[in-house]
């Protein structure tokens, strides 16, 4: 919720690409000194570079795809809806993520998973209609009252 305040604040002054560099830099800055920081607490800051090579893979799919990518679209929405209905899309990342499963991991997809995504599906699509609607009502109201 502090995030979706402070990003949709930021919005207004900042384009979406620069709010997502400055969120990246800041994570990377300080995961970073804290791995140095176990790294020197454990007496050898070898062991900082010593999983590296295995892990680059990973660090550029999570790193480019997850984060980027994602907090990149999620800050576009917020500087263009409201915080809590842009809030809301966070839920479809459980459907999207049942369906990769199912898809790519050949993972069993039970009824549950189909009542579930409907839910979080249904949620997302009245969210976003009532808020529609509601803004329309408002500016109706807004033209129709007396100078």
């Amino acid at each position: 919720a502090c995030y979706n305040i402070a990003s949709r604040r930021a919005s207004a002054r900042f384009a979406p690409i620069q709010i997502t560099w400055v969120m990246m830099l800041v994570g990377a800055v300080a995961f970073n000194l804290i791995a140095l920081g176990q790294c020197a607490a454990a007496g050898s800051l070898t062991l900082y570079f010593e999983p590296l090579p295995l892990v680059w893979p990973a660090v550029a799919y999570l790193g480019i795809l997850s984060s980027v990518t994602a907090f990149f679209l999620n800050n576009f929405a917020l500087s263009k809806l409201p915080a809590a209905q842009s809030a809301v899309f966070s839920n479809l990342v459980t459907v999207i993520a049942v369906t990769a499963g199912v898809l790519f991991r050949n993972e069993p997809f039970y009824w549950y998973h189909a009542a579930g995504a409907a839910a979080i599906l249904v949620g997302v699509w009245g969210t976003n209609w009532f808020a529609h609607s509601g803004r329309q009502e408002n500016a109706r109201a807004e033209r129709n009252l007396p100078a």
